[in-house]
């Protein structure tokens, strides 16, 4: 049976290939906030997830998928990682709606609030793992980058940098929610964590 992320992956790299060619199609499938919000098109909350401004934007995206979406595939299943991506592209996307709707020149693209919830879901799983980010040869441990990220996700969130910092923050938590909704392993892990605090 063939892999949910080795589809997830080609599925994006295939859209992603195709708009580059296409300028119209990638104006019609990344996320406009007022053509969302006033227009109905619902479909760029989940569309702009496999579109991408440029090469490298797409290989570091892919290459972040890659790396935690296959071991994840095996504690969610392909339908619990599946459900997990799609939907957190989403959720990933509803502030930036929100905060930008009035701004028609306002635009967003990429699958970086699922691939966020694919990394923080996989640290729930296991958050012993250390992780290697480019250029630094030393492993951080997953437990200091989740709160590292989500810090500076938050705070860089509220500058005007063209990165859509929002959307890797609130993927990141819609990762973590669904893990929990999804999985009865870190249910269970959560609810011990809690009653152990009351001894």
């Amino acid at each position: 049976m063939i892999s949910a992320a080795l589809i997830l992956l080609l599925t994006t790299i295939a859209i992603s290939l195709a708009a580059f060619r296409n300028p119209e199609l990638l104006d019609r499938l990344m996320l406009h906030p007022d053509q969302v919000y006033y227009d109905r098109r619902w479909y760029q909350m989940l569309t702009c997830g496999f579109v991408h401004g440029n090469g490298m934007h797409l290989g570091v995206n892919m290459l972040s998928f890659f790396f935690f979406a296959f071991p994840l595939e095996q504690y969610l299943g392909s339908v619990g990682l599946v459900t997990l991506y799609l939907a957190s592209i989403v959720l990933a996307n509803i502030s930036t709606v929100f905060e930008h709707k009035d701004d028609p020149n306002y635009a967003s693209l990429g699958a970086s609030g699922g691939v966020s919830a694919v990394v923080f879901s996989y640290i729930l799983f296991e958050p012993g793992t250390k992780l290697y980010l480019f250029f630094i040869p030393i492993g951080i441990p997953a437990i200091i980058y989740a709160v590292g990220f989500v810090a500076y996700s938050y705070f860089a969130g509220s500058r005007t940098t063209g990165i859509n910092h929002k959307a890797h923050l609130w993927g990141a938590l819609s990762g973590i929610l669904l893990t929990v909704l999804l999985s009865p392993e870190i249910r269970g892990e959560l609810f011990r964590g809690v009653g152990g605090l009351g001894h």
